[in-house]
């Protein structure tokens, strides 16, 4: 039988390579939207399963953390800020929210905004609420909180502590910022000619940019060390 759509954000959710692997080799759509279920958001985000809901597999390997299944999917084509049906939650704001820092570096690497806002009221973007997470974080332990009764406080809590937080949202900002860098278009080179929209996927030498990406992305997840190296 083949893999739905559902078994394939099912196996996003757990970070199942595998499975994922032979519903791309059947055709599936790595797009592909599905009603929201706390079996596919786990790790304190099961709020967002409500009626009129959808999720990706990208949101639902964002939403649990599994970081190599994020990466696969951006190799492949994943949307990466496609909105869910309802809140409008991408993939990078759930992870921003759930403190997935990781996750969210390699999803800004690959073109996510950080900056988003979603469709729930507030004003605060991505980026925003994850440092208001971290400050809110830091004052709990200022008033002699104990560890054990801050983790509790909030999902992310548990990870809003680790020690390079604040390392690593910036160092999302900045790839967000040498993303955007790299597509602003230029109308000429520097012989002087015109360029063709070919040449901006070119590195001096004639390589095709996406190509080399995907070759050292795909070597880099098969070692574990994402995106970065």
């Amino acid at each position: 039988m083949p893999i739905t759509p559902e078994e394939f954000v099912m196996a996003a959710s757990n970070g199942h390579i595998n499975t994922m692997e032979l519903y791309r080799a059947e055709k599936g759509d790595i797009n592909a939207e599905v009603p929201a279920k706390q079996e596919y958001i786990h790790n304190g985000m099961a709020h967002y399963a409500v009626e009129g809901e959808t999720i990706t597999a990208l949101h639902a390997a964002a939403s649990n953390g599994h970081r190599r299944a994020v990466v696969w999917l951006c190799l492949h084509k994943a949307n990466v800020n496609k909105e869910t049906a309802r809140f409008g939650r991408t993939a990078i704001s759930i992870a921003l929210e759930a403190f997935y820092l990781d996750s969210a570096l390699n999803l800004a690497n690959c073109g996510a905004d950080p900056y988003v806002k979603d469709r729930r009221g507030g004003e605060a973007n991505a980026m925003e609420i994850a440092r208001n997470s971290m400050q809110a974080y830091q004052h709990a332990v200022s008033e002699r909180i104990p560890k054990d009764v801050i983790d509790k406080m909030a999902p992310s809590f548990v990870r809003v502590g680790f020690p390079n937080s604040a390392e690593m949202l910036d160092n999302i900002e900045k790839a967000h910022r040498e993303w955007k860098a790299k597509q602003t278009p230029s109308n000429n080179n520097s012989a002087g000619h015109e360029k063709s929209p070919e040449d901006d996927k070119k590195d001096k030498g004639g390589n095709d940019y996406a190509s080399i990406f995907k070759a050292n992305a795909q070597k880099r997840m098969v070692s574990g060390r994402g995106l970065l190296g």
